[in-house]
């Protein structure tokens, strides 16, 4: 009889032991994500809200449930999402004081060649032992680094690159492809492939160095600076600024550039580089200096057709080939509202340059004020160029260096503040709604300078303070912004996308929206909440979109950043939206509704 007893005790702690190895190995599983650890919430999908279909009839799905949680069609177990359980509700009528958009999906798009937010300068300084003190991240903190830009869904990393890597200091044999430093960059290049991440270096980091020279780092090798020389043979040093055409032998300049650009693509293809993208031309090139309109632009437009040209000769530039190196440009700093360079490229040498670019960074008094109409001006101006030359269905127009605080950084602007992330999020849709295909931010991680260490403006000991995380030298901890820069990056695709005009009909009140149609048929509808009201919105699309939008949320008032840094998860839904959805935001939200599922943090 004890025995019996015994065996059945030993049963039931074995049928125990088994259920919790079940429960664990579940947990285990749903915890696979960086905000692991917690139990997954319920995150309820609102049913079709839609009040009418298309032959103005009432849906059959159109009425909620009494009990939401009586059929599991409707509810969706995600990963951990936060705090609250988000509960279904009744999508009443649009009550008087709520926005209303109207977004036109069947007319004219906005852009068709849309890529969202989809790249960043990111430098390999840290991997290629560029720093003579030995400052470099190890391999752990570069692979956070990278996982980081991976999951936050971004795409393109716009480098550094220095003529002196590969210069040899023979102007009858000027390049060494197989420098150590090169060696390095080739590596960098691949170990960021690991992670989905294409490269595009920044040729000619500094052009108006290209005619004055200098021992400053961000200044190219003299052998692409070469000087006119006086009667005695000596080259010519003192000149004006406006006068660069006294110091440089521009014909023999060009000829040297382009071959330094075409020896640089070779060199990425022959070193198996695969996830070579294409060429910056340039880093915020001037037109000013007392120069004549347009002169030194000119100077520009034979540099850049020269470098083209011997890239076309190479056989880098026929489209469709798999070798095929994409430029973009001029990057000009421009508050012009017309972008005037690329402007002049446009009209002057429009085979140049694949993509389009200009550079602005508006100043903000208060991360609280409105920064969506300056913005949207200066926006518009240049996407405006484009329908100018017929371009804007035709060519793309980046933001490629968005965001820097530049010389006037103002330590009341703190980058932590949960504001500076919803007024930056305001400007992006701005910039989108002029129709920009997509934005560079000016870094999304901050990153130190080599054989720099001072502090001041925005650098902190050698690293420059305006990404959306400090250098891991500090901290793991990224700020506010990076929620909100992920939510943008991850949710708008990654090319092909096509934007849709989406406004209120009435003043929205700080309330801004846009809305996309991704690559795959999906669908993205971003929004920013900038006042510090909480706000209600009916979204009406002109043709059904028919498609479940999961939400993907950041408030100001619950920023919490935490080491994980954890990829934004949906915590709602709405299931089966024809032609309207609404929903309500907390004052200073960013929200992105979107078909792209996202349940976990990986």
């Amino acid at each position: 009889m004890e025995n019996k007893t015994k065996k059945r005790i030993l049963a039931i702690v074995a049928a125990v032991l088994a259920v919790v190895i079940i429960v664990v190995a579940i947990l285990l599983i749903l915890s696979q994500c960086q905000g692991g650890g917690k139990p997954p919430k319920k995150v309820v999908v609102v049913t079709n809200n839609d009040k009418e279909n298309d032959d103005n009839e009432q849906g059959d799905d159109s009425e909620q449930d009494d009990d939401p949680y009586a059929n599991d069609d409707i509810t969706l177990d995600l990963g951990y999402t936060g705090n609250d359980i988000f509960e279904a509700y009744e999508i009443m009528d649009t009550a008087s004081n709520s926005v209303v958009f109207t977004v036109d999906n069947d007319g004219e798009p906005l852009n068709k060649f849309f890529r969202g937010i989809t790249g960043t300068v990111y430098h390999s300084s840290e991997y290629i032992n560029l720093d003579p003190h030995g400052r470099k991240y190890t391999e752990e903190m570069l692979d956070l680094e990278l996982s980081r830009l991976r999951d936050s869904g971004f795409k393109i990393l716009r480098t550094i690159f220095w003529s002196d890597w590969m210069w040899t200091g023979d102007p009858n044999n000027p390049w060494d492809t197989e420098s150590q430093t090169m060696l390095d960059f080739y590596a960098w290049c691949k170990k960021v492939e690991e992670y989905g991440l294409k490269v595009a270096p920044i040729m000619m980091w500094n052009y108006p160095g290209l005619f004055y020279g200098g021992n400053n780092y961000l200044v190219e090798v003299d052998y692409l600076i070469p000087k006119k020389l006086d009667e005695n043979g000596n080259p010519i040093l003192a000149y004006d600024f406006g006068q660069y055409h006294d110091l440089v032998d521009h014909e023999l300049q060009n000829e040297r550039c382009a071959d330094f650009v075409a020896t640089t693509a070779k060199a990425l293809y022959d070193h198996g580089v695969t996830n070579f993208f294409g060429f910056f031309f340039s880093t915020e090139p001037k037109e000013d200096g007392g120069l004549a309109t347009g002169a030194f632009a000119k100077w520009q437009v034979d540099t850049f057709v020269a470098c083209e040209q011997a890239l076309r000769d190479a056989g880098f530039r026929n489209k469709g080939s798999d070798n095929y190196v994409t430029l973009i440009g001029p990057n000009q700093n421009s508050l012009s509202g017309r972008g005037g360079l690329a402007r002049y490229f446009m009209e002057n040498a429009p085979h140049v340059f694949d993509i389009y670019t200009s550079h602005t960074t508006l100043d903000t008094q208060s991360v609280t004020d409105d920064p969506y109409d300056d913005n949207y001006r200066i926006f518009s101006g240049y996407v405006e160029s484009m329908d100018l030359f017929g371009l804007r269905h035709k060519q793309e127009y980046w933001l490629d260096e968005f965001g820097s605080n530049g010389d006037a950084y103002n330590e009341e602007l703190d980058l932590d503040d949960p504001w500076f992330a919803v007024n930056r999020a305001t400007q992006h849709i701005a910039a989108f709604n002029a129709g920009v295909s997509a934005i560079s931010i000016w870094q999304f991680l901050d990153q130190t300078w080599p054989d720099y260490y001072g502090s001041g403006g925005e650098y902190e000991y050698g690293t420059q303070r305006s990404g959306s995380a400090p250098s891991l030298y500090k901290s793991e901890v990224p700020w506010s912004i990076y929620y909100t820069e992920s939510i943008f990056a991850k949710f708008t695709g990654v090319e092909g996308g096509t934007t849709y005009k989406t406004v209120p009909l009435e003043d929205g009140g700080g309330l801004y929206a846009v809305t996309v149609k991704l690559a795959d048929g999906g669908w993205t509808v971003l929004i920013v909440n900038m006042s510090t009201d909480e706000k209600t919105f009916t979204m009406n699309f002109d043709e059904a979109i028919n498609a479940t939008l999961y939400r993907y949320l950041y408030e100001a008032g619950n920023s919490n950043p935490t080491s994980a840094a954890s990829v934004t998860v949906a915590d709602k839904g709405f299931k089966n939206v024809k032609k309207t959805f609404s929903d309500t935001l907390a004052g200073g939200s960013v929200v992105a509704y979107s078909t792209m599922e996202c349940f976990t943090n990986q």
